[in-house]
């Protein structure tokens, strides 16, 4: 096995597929069987991933919004906190958080507060910088600065990490957007292959 992908295996016999990456992550999320997996699961195959799905589609997008505003802070922020500025009931917000923490993306101490782990950091700047690529790539169709930000707000949370990164190459890797500095956390795929 080459740990980059789901295998199936029956017995000792190994039998290796690949599943594209548009797909995988929507049937772990969904729990709809399509394809091949199902009559593979009723011939007697268990499916076992080794593959670490990072798409930038995991979370929500009241998730992602909670961790876009944890990012811009410095010190453990309170749950009432988050409640308030999210207009949302108190129970709402420890609910939430306790599954962002349970999933390693905050680190949540009841009544100290919740501030944003590595991976949550490393998430949320993504986020961050998918917001303000969007952001930038409709203001090239007239929309205000306000309506950008409502509009990709609708989305945002729905658009893959690879499509981004495609996106940032082709507007030439920008390092403004309109919500403020744009950082180049990865190196994008396209150049990377481009350079090698």
């Amino acid at each position: 096995m080459d740990g980059n992908g789901p295998f199936l295996s029956k017995s000792q016999n190994l039998l290796f597929i690949k599943i594209s990456l548009d797909l995988y992550p929507q049937v772990l999320r969904t729990g709809k069987k399509f394809g091949i997996i199902p009559n593979l699961i009723e011939a007697g195959y268990t499916i076992q991933t080794t593959m670490k799905i990072t798409d930038g589609l995991e979370l929500s997008a009241k998730k992602v919004e909670y961790l876009k505003y944890l990012s811009g802070r410095t010190s453990a922020v309170k749950t009432n906190h988050l409640a308030i500025r999210f207009g949302v009931d108190p129970s709402t917000i420890t609910k939430t958080i306790s599954e962002l923490a349970e999933s390693g993306y905050l680190t949540y101490t009841p009544y100290h507060g919740v501030c944003l782990s590595k991976k949550g950091r490393q998430y949320a700047e993504f986020c961050v910088k998918r917001h303000r690529i969007l952001t930038l790539m409709l203001t090239h169709f007239g929309l205000s600065q306000e309506q950008v930000c409502q509009e990709v707000s609708r989305f945002e949370c729905l658009v893959s990490r690879d499509a981004i990164e495609r996106m940032c190459h082709a507007m030439g890797h920008p390092r403004q957007g309109i919500c403020g500095e744009i950082i180049q956390t990865t190196p994008c795929p396209e150049c990377a292959a481009r350079d090698n």
